[in-house]
């Protein structure tokens, strides 16, 4: 039977994830700034990528993984793109990330990069090399002040302000700070830099709604090139406008629209028949009755109760470990906590989908 325990979790579930894009909604809406900034211009000739090739190495790929990662992409950037990457876990959404903002090169085909792209790659998983330098002089390093839209400007100090970063704390070492705080710090240095071009792998693990309001509002301003990769689909659809689909066989097919009618689109190809037979006219007849559960997947069904459960509490311990202080076991919490996440989401779905079946 449908046990009320199951019915409350996933319930649960829904209202936590619906609170958390209305908070993010009404924070937007109570402070009521914006970041218009000057950004810096591009030129004529932004990216271009041209028969890009890469293979993972012999024995990397997992089993059920073809090796090629990319199979000859061409592609030209051109001004104001906003770009969600959108695969499954493994298909080399970051390989690519990587390849383009050049710190890993492919095994064919070539990068051309414009004389005026001023690339900023916000890593998954960032590391700051010197922690020695207060907050405030390790974004003084990047920049004394940023130019904004209406002709007025913002020091690194009102910069800072603008994330969180407010009185003492930016005269304190950066080694003094937590994980979350060194990884906003690094974000903060990053859009410092005034960059035409940025690339944010998977920002949504590491921040919180402060963090990702003040960070989506900047976005949404940015007259640039973005190229995203996000599991937050609230994110994807709000940032992104154009989807590059990374297939099996290595191959990127493009997608103009939101992340969220992408998976719409993809379930409706799934749901609809192969070979469907032509229509006869029938006489009417009596519906079909209720599909019944299998017993595997009966037992299936019951297992996902307590499945759920103890990915939840999990989450909770590993949400405890990232608000520390130690960044080495923040960064292996935050890695584990991805999987976690990911596991959950296809525990629900599963369970949303045997439910309606179930006894």
């Amino acid at each position: 039977m449908r046990g009320p325990c199951a019915r409350g979790t996933k319930a649960k579930a829904r209202i936590q994830h619906d609170m958390a894009l209305i908070n993010r909604e009404k924070f937007s809406a109570d402070k009521g700034f914006t970041f218009e900034v000057a950004g810096r211009r591009l030129g004529g000739k932004i990216l271009e990528l041209h028969s890009v090739t890469k293979n993972y190495p012999k024995g990397f790929a997992s089993k059920t993984k073809p090796s090629v990662v990319l199979d000859s992409f061409s592609y030209t950037f051109n001004k104001g793109e906003r770009i969600g990457i959108f695969g499954d876990n493994g298909s080399g959404k970051t390989t690519l990330l990587n390849i383009i903002a050049q710190k890993i090169q492919p095994d064919a085909g070539s990068i051309v990069c414009g004389v005026n792209t001023a690339i900023a790659y916000y890593e998954q998983n960032p590391v700051l090399k010197d922690t020695s330098l207060t907050v405030l002089e390790y974004i003084q390093e990047a920049a004394e002040v940023m130019h904004m839209n209406d002709g007025t400007t913002l020091s690194a100090s009102q910069f800072l302000e603008q994330f969180g970063f407010e009185g003492k704390i930016q005269h304190s070492a950066v080694s003094t700070l937590s994980g979350g705080e060194r990884k906003r710090l690094l974000l903060v240095r990053l859009l410092m830099q005034n960059p035409n071009f940025i690339i944010l792998d998977e920002p949504t693990n590491d921040f919180d709604i402060f963090t990702m309001n003040i960070l989506e509002q900047f976005l949404l301003e940015f007259k640039g090139c973005l190229l995203i990769v996000s599991h937050d689909r609230y994110f994807m659809d709000k940032i992104a406008d154009t989807l590059f689909i990374l297939e099996d066989d290595g191959k990127v097919s493009g997608y103009v629209g939101k992340c969220s009618e992408y998976i719409a689109y993809r379930k409706l190809l799934k749901s609809e028949p192969q070979n469907a037979a032509p229509k006869t006219e029938q006489k009417q007849s009596t519906p079909s009755p209720k599909k019944k559960l299998t017993f595997k997947e009966q037992k299936e069904f019951e297992g996902l109760e307590p499945e759920i459960a103890s990915l939840e509490e999990k989450q909770k311990e590993l949400e405890q470990i990232m608000s520390g202080t130690d960044f080495d076991a923040i960064s292996k919490a935050n890695e584990e906590y991805q999987k976690v996440s990911e596991r959950l989401t296809q525990c629900y779905e599963r369970w949303e989908e045997l439910a309606q079946y179930a006894d």
